[in-house]
């Protein structure tokens, strides 16, 4: 069946009062009232993923005006993207309480839902409510949503930018182009995965207007992508400014945080090389490398810039060093967790159930200790979790087929587009959070596997 064409003349937030939304609404809120009920305290700070790089510059932000550390204003704290630390600094202000920035990332989460349920319904129509309740009772996303942490901005923010881009595929005009420079312009700035796509943009536009509606809008669609590009930069530039202050360049991604990102991939290059759990590789190139800085003449003399620099051609002279066996091994377990990990290590955290999180068992030491050393309830979590991952990951595999089937091109190169890019951005690091952007698009792609079935099991008989 052939796809047919795309108009998205409502806005992404279209049937929030639709049928069935409402009921949906009532659900989640009960759902996490109970988690908030049970969730120990302190854990919304104590749990979220790297708490200390977003939440010091919100304090410095409340305390000093600026990106600075709450303890010492002269120096800045510009490893992270500013819209998330401001959020945080806006809801402390206004109510004194993190609880709030939780309600706040699930509104999110459930306005992400939403944006889900407008695309499905316009590349799938009859299949938008299914979309939205994947989306809002995805037990990973509604763990990352109760803790401090800006995965949940970062995905409603992506599925916004997700549906102006299909818009624009199917109607290059003016609004949809800006729409997505203002878009990816905010994604940046709050998450910056997207960084290395600024420069391709108008590409990119320019083939899925193509794709969509053939040669003749080139021209056109090249013009308005590099508009929408020029937009896109422009909305950085006054944090690319601030950086610059902070002696970080005029990058979006600071030296500090590539840094960090190179040496966690060399240690899961190090995993494969030795065979030892990733916290003993971890552990022992650490040590490695503490003694090898400390021969480098005039080191500890180095600004922190001129560190991280030599950091980054360090780590990756190391990278260099090892097999394409040990980069196989390295890829298919970042991106097997990445795909198939459940990502309920927040639930069970919040319960104060476990220590360590579901992936540090699973990757640092053994399937079966997890077994072994985790309360009854967390394995209940976690083999809910695991059922939900495997079932959306069948169904996509028939959705995959039925876009095939059906030609939905955009779609299919949209989606997959997408999720070829983020995983390989994120090259070796599996973890569900990393995911969560990706989750509406799974979930969409899912939806075309259910619809594919239906066709095939209750098919009206011929004659």
């Amino acid at each position: 069946m052939k796809q047919p064409r795309l108009t998205l003349a409502q806005g992404p937030l279209a049937g929030l009062f639709g049928h069935g939304t409402l009921v949906a609404l009532a659900i989640f809120i009960a759902v996490n009232a109970a988690i908030a009920v049970f969730t120990v305290q302190g854990a919304v700070l104590e749990h979220g993923s790297d708490v200390g790089t977003w939440y010091r510059p919100a304090l410095g932000l409340l305390k000093y005006g600026g990106f600075v550390d709450p303890d010492d204003p002269s120096k800045y704290l510009t490893i992270r993207p500013p819209f998330y630390p401001m959020l945080i600094a806006l809801l402390l202000r206004v109510t004194g309480t993190l609880w709030s920035l939780v309600v706040t990332q699930l509104a999110l989460l459930f306005a992400t839902g939403l944006v889900a349920r407008a695309i499905t319904e316009r590349l799938l129509p009859g299949y938008g409510c299914l979309v939205m309740l994947l989306v809002v009772f995805n037990p990973s996303a509604i763990g990352v949503a109760h803790v401090l942490g800006s995965d949940t901005l970062y995905a409603f923010v992506f599925a916004l930018l997700f549906w102006a881009v299909v818009e624009f595929a199917y109607r290059p005009a003016w609004r949809p182009a800006l729409a997505t420079g203002a878009l990816l312009g905010a994604s940046l700035l709050v998450r910056n995965p997207l960084e290395a796509l600024l420069p391709l943009w108008p590409v990119v536009m320019t083939v899925l207007a193509v794709i969509a509606g053939g040669r003749n809008l080139w021209t056109r669609a090249l013009l308005l992508g590099i508009a929408a590009t020029v937009l896109a930069y422009a909305i950085t530039v006054p944090w690319i400014a601030y950086k610059y202050r902070a002696n970080e360049g005029f990058d979006l991604t600071s030296q500090e945080q590539k840094a960090w990102f190179l040496r966690k991939q060399v240690v899961y290059l190090e995993h494969c090389r030795s065979g030892l759990p990733n916290n003993l590789a971890r552990d022992n190139w650490t040590e490695e490398r503490k003694a090898h800085l400390a021969e480098i003449p005039g080191f500890e003399r180095m600004t922190e810039r001129q560190q991280a620099n030599y950091v980054i051609n360090d780590s990756i002279a190391r990278m260099r060093t090892y097999s394409v066996r040990n980069y196989v091994c390295a890829l298919t377990s970042g991106w097997a967790l990445m795909y198939g990990s459940p990502g309920v290590s927040n639930l069970s955290l919040l319960f104060g159930e476990v220590s360590q999180g579901t992936i540090a068992y699973l990757r640092w030491n053994r399937f079966a200790e997890y077994f072994r050393k985790v309360p009854p309830a967390t394995i209940v979590i976690t083999v809910i979790g695991l059922a939900y991952v495997i079932l959306v990951r069948l169904l996509n595999l028939f959705g995959a087929i039925a876009m095939v089937r059906r030609r939905a091109w955009v779609p299919l190169l949209t989606m997959f587009g997408a999720m070829t890019y983020l995983t390989l951005i994120m090259l070796f690091n599996g973890a569900a959070r990393f995911r969560l952007p990706l989750d509406p698009l799974l979930f969409i792609i899912a939806a075309y596997g259910v619809a594919e079935l239906r066709e095939r099991w209750f098919k009206p008989a011929s004659g």
